[in-house]
């Protein structure tokens, strides 16, 4: 064990305290976390709930464990079964997340699906190796495994990113630094190509051919649909019938998003109230429209996302913002949100009895006797 670790987990266990959890969680022999004890990491980052987001397991990766499990056989070593991580790593874990929610901001879909689990996906291949020992054999191992795990090179792309931002960057191996040894065995060269381009996707703002030669280049090309796939997009949405209500409600979506270009949590968090209106002028009082200006134009109220003021010390706020629509799109920008306002009014309206009487089916007195419908 080394200082470097120790200062990590001991920083990990302030946040905890500082925020009243119980570190030393209560969980079976699989590392199955007891719900009394498990951390809603929604609440704790200040986000509404639904959807949940719980700290509720401290075991192996059961999908990685199969894998290594494989990899031990062709050697001829003993299988490893399902089990609780060992203390170091359940202390690491339980720090890294904390550090990713409380100290860099991040959601909690991130650290647990993105941080956490690459960081099992080592724990499970480490074996018996603590943090601190970790192995340029050990990395290798568990970057293989998470290349045959997720075939897009997402999973192997994190655990590259865990071992470079984590075990590197704060020493947390004796052995550091250890990200180099992310490289995949002679037989599975062909899935790292899908890693290799991921990368140059998600880094392209690094790249010196970023700076545009012409108007009709797109930066961060590689993020973006090819065009056939864009204008195939726009004839569904604009030319075929939803068939559902989800199928009705995503058309109108993708039709804001095509006008508006906003992120997708600035478009589903669109409020009721969108619409705002500017009226201009002129000196004498005269519509601008009269003199070839523009006597209205036509702006969408919504919460913009990733702000520099959007997180406070209570969690993540909505910052309001409004944003102009062209000319050539106000009809359309109408049209689908008054569509959605339409299709959503149930919805709303049942939500708000919930709320106001604290009910499930807030339709039916508590002493009533709701009919049964069907049979069991």
């Amino acid at each position: 064990m080394n200082s470097f670790f120790n200062k990590y987990i001991e920083t990990g266990k302030s946040l905890a305290e500082s925020r009243g959890l119980d570190w030393n969680l209560a969980a079976d022999l699989e590392g199955n976390i007891i719900k009394t004890a498990r951390w809603d990491l929604a609440k704790l980052c200040g986000l509404p709930s639904p959807p949940y987001f719980w700290h509720s397991y401290l075991g192996l990766d059961s999908n990685a464990l199969d894998l290594f499990n494989g990899y031990r056989a062709r050697q001829g070593l003993e299988p490893v079964t399902t089990e609780i991580l060992s203390k170091p790593w359940r202390d690491f874990y339980q720090a890294v997340l904390l550090n990713e929610l409380l100290v860099k901001r991040n959601k909690p879909g991130h650290a647990l699906n993105n941080i956490g689990r690459a960081l099992r996906i080592l724990a499970t291949c480490a074996a018996t190796e603590a943090p601190w020992q970790l192995s340029p054999d050990t990395i290798q191992l568990s970057y293989n495994v998470a290349l045959n795990l997720g075939r897009s090179g997402k999973l192997a792309a994190n655990v590259c990113m865990v071992v470079r931002n984590l075990i590197d960057a704060l020493h947390i191996s004796d052995r550091s630094p250890l990200a180099r040894y992310c490289e995949p065995y002679p037989e599975q060269i062909d899935l790292d190509k899908n890693v290799s381009k991921l990368r140059k996707g998600n880094n392209t703002y690094r790249a010196t051919e970023k700076v545009r030669t012409e108007l009709s280049e797109r930066k961060s090309a590689a993020r973006l649909p090819d065009e056939k796939a864009f204008w195939e997009l726009v004839r569904i949405v604009f030319t075929e019938n939803p068939r559902t209500f989800s199928d009705a409600m995503r058309f109108n979506q993708i039709k804001i998003q095509i006008a508006c270009g906003f992120r997708i949590g600035e478009n589903t968090l669109l409020p009721l109230d969108w619409k705002r209106s500017h009226e201009y002028i002129a000196a004498d009082g005269r519509p601008a429209g009269e003199l070839g200006g523009i006597s209205r134009a036509l702006s969408i109220r919504h919460f913009a996302e990733k702000q520099g003021d959007d997180i406070d010390s209570e969690g993540v706020v909505l910052y309001e913002n409004t944003q102009n629509i062209p000319k050539i799109f106000e009809s359309l920008i109408e049209e689908a949100l008054a569509e959605a306002e339409r299709l959503s009014t149930p919805l709303r309206d049942r939500l708000r009895q919930q709320i106001e009487t604290g009910r499930l089916i807030p339709e039916y007195p508590l002493e009533s006797i709701a009919p049964r419908v069907g049979y069991i």
